[in-house]
């Protein structure tokens, strides 16, 4: 009973405890997004007060701009095409707050540049100023190297209808960055053609601005720049986590809002704090419950499992108590008469399973027989089918492909080396070989011959064989390591047709060496069998196409295999009694295991008379 009140511990303990991390969890989760949501809209609402400072500029500038258009300096100035003498009247952009002083005629080129920073030759014949010539009043921002400048343009006509545009540039500096900190709280970077030309900043020395708080570093803008109409987003700098939002401004301007998050990471650590406390409470006074709970339960359940225990031990007499009448006690009830019950059919039941254990055996063996000949069934339908077609492709193609295989191998001994024309007729050869070799390994697929079944040392057979792949494992640089069995039970089989086996089975493992590797050669007795394995560290076979492997033509060779090799060694196996199994998986490597049935004694008895009888 101790291990029953254990697990509904257990159980109420994890239940009381994922609950509480749910709820936890969703609390947290609901209010995190609610202050995310929050601290978005503040965001949104810094990216509106800014673009409301840049419209309120823009009125004041354009009414100083319009001003200034209607006075007689600019009319003599566009009229005469350039300004008053100074000993006369000051210039015109003398005690004017404007980096750009510009004065165009109708065709947008410049009558007067002056300021501290002229742009006549960067907007001389704009369209902008063209149309403002012709009375549209025109706002941008500009971007110019490293700074960013407001553009206000405005048409200037004189009382002899001679028009022009007058634009007035100003300089975006810091002190617009800082006032719109003030007001929001947040920072901004301005950037001008991908650099940041106007930013938050608290050092003098930096007249325009170009420095930024600690809070944030020229790279963390540029990123957040390049985000410009997209959602905001958070990035960090200086090891803290900051939101921004990026806007366009000018064709290459940008802007930049930042906000930091430390309130919101503070929010969520105290959020995190207090729902753990919480939960841990909780979780403790459910468990204290849980094992009062436990122990009204596990007590009468104690005697019913003593009472159980008994019946299990073969004791059928003894009666199960029944002290409550609730549902431990009608569960009692219920096993009692259960005992009862058993007691007269256990009689009965034991000789229905003899009956039923008959039955099941026969059973078995009717439906092996019927899927043995089941699958002969297919295999010889598929074997005929394939054994017509093989016949009619062999009839249609061998001898035009002979004749085809016989001219090119003639016309390569009268063609030079160094003519383009052997290399061509080289292929042609090659393909012609392919192409033979895939009809005859079809042909031995679908008419095999009977094999010839003595006793065979398997051991002798792979040492055979493997003289025959010398060149092979040397060309391609593999290392072949061979852990076979020192006394091996001879296996019945056709030695000629186990050597086609094993040597498929190593070109196979060859092939899949391109870069040189290691092949292991294996053989072992094994529960009344022989196994032999080709294991390699090779490229392996996705697991897709190890369902497909025994299928004839399938290869993942491309050109270099025909797809038949595996084919032919499944029914080579299967024709004696033996098994094959493939396991592989990309970059690991493949293992192709065989099994064969040892050799009976009349099998050995032959192989040795015939030894015997050799001179």
């Amino acid at each position: 009973m101790r291990r029953l009140r254990d697990k509904i511990l257990l159980f109420s303990g994890s239940l009381i405890l994922t609950v509480v991390l749910a709820v936890s969890f969703l609390l947290y989760q609901a209010t995190s997004t609610q202050v995310w949501i929050e601290v978005r809209s503040d965001l949104d609402k810094a990216v509106s007060v800014f673009k409301q400072m840049l419209h309120f500029q823009r009125q004041l500038l354009l009414a100083q701009a319009r001003y200034l258009a209607s006075s007689y300096e600019v009319s003599f100035a566009l009229v005469t095409g350039k300004a008053i003498p100074e000993e006369v009247a000051p210039p015109l952009s003398a005690g004017l707050n404007a980096d750009t002083f510009l004065l165009t005629d109708e065709n947008g080129l410049p009558i007067l540049d002056e300021g501290r920073r002229p742009l006549g030759r960067e907007l001389s014949g704009s369209p902008t100023l063209i149309r403002a010539a012709k009375g549209t009043e025109a706002y941008q921002i500009w971007s110019s190297k490293d700074a960013l400048f407001q553009l206000l343009t405005v048409p200037v006509k004189t009382v002899s209808n001679k028009r022009g545009a007058l634009t007035l540039g100003f300089r975006m500096e810091q002190t617009l960055a800082r006032n719109f900190r003030d007001i929001t709280g947040c920072q901004i970077g301005l950037f001008s053609a991908g650099r940041l030309a106007v930013a938050t900043g608290d050092y003098p020395e930096h007249r325009h601005g170009r420095a930024i708080d600690c809070l944030e570093c020229q790279r963390m803008l540029q990123r957040a720049a390049q985000a410009v109409g997209g959602p905001p987003a958070e990035v960090q700098g200086h090891g803290q986590h900051f939101i921004t939002r990026a806007f366009q401004l000018g064709p290459q301007a940008t802007a930049v809002v930042v906000q930091p998050l430390a309130e919101l990471e503070t929010l969520r650590a105290n959020l995190a704090k207090t729902l753990g406390i919480a939960g841990v409470l909780l979780v403790l006074t459910g468990t204290i419950f849980a094992f009062f709970v436990a122990r009204t339960v596990t007590a009468p359940l104690r005697e019913l499992t003593e009472a159980a225990m008994a019946l299990a031990g073969g004791d059928y007499t003894a009666p199960v108590p029944r002290r409550a009448r609730d549902e431990i006690g009608f569960l009692a009830e219920t096993f009692d008469a259960m005992r009862r019950s058993l007691q007269q059919q256990i009689a009965s039941l034991a000789e229905k399973s003899a009956e039923l254990q008959d039955s099941y055996r026969q059973l078995q063996a009717t439906n092996r027989q019927l899927r043995e000949a089941q699958a002969e069934l297919v295999r010889t339908a598929r074997l005929a089918s394939m054994g017509e077609l093989a016949a009619g492709v062999a009839h249609e193609i061998n001898n035009p492909l002979g004749v085809i295989l016989g001219f090119t191998q003639e016309l390569l001994e009268k063609t030079p080396a160094d003519r383009p024309e052997h290399a061509t007729l080289k292929i042609l050869e090659q393909e012609s070989l392919r192409t033979s070799r895939i009809i005859r390994e079809l042909l031995e697929f679908a008419r095999p011959q009977v094999p010839q079944m003595t006793a065979v040392d398997l051991v002798t057979i792979i040492e055979s064989s493997l003289p025959l792949l010398e060149s092979s494992l040397k060309k391609g640089k593999i290392e072949l390591q061979r852990e076979l069995a020192a006394e091996l039970p001879p296996v019945a089989a056709d030695p000629h047709q186990l050597q086609q086996v094993v040597i498929n089975l190593m070109l196979n493992a060859i092939h899949a060496l391109p870069h040189g590797g290691q092949i292991v050669l294996a053989a072992a007795a094994e529960n009344g069998s022989v196994r032999f394995e080709v294991r390699d560290n090779g490229e392996g076979i996705a697991r897709e196409n190890l369902g497909r492997i025994f299928e004839p033509f399938f290869s993942t060779k491309g050109k270099r295999g025909t797809g038949m090799g595996l084919a032919i060694c499944k029914r080579i196996i299967e024709d004696h009694g033996g098994e094959i199994a493939v396991d592989s998986a990309p970059g690991r490597g493949t293992s192709v295991r065989v099994f064969l049935p040892a050799a009976g004694a009349e099998l050995v008895g032959q192989a040795t008379r015939r030894e015997e009888q050799q001179p």
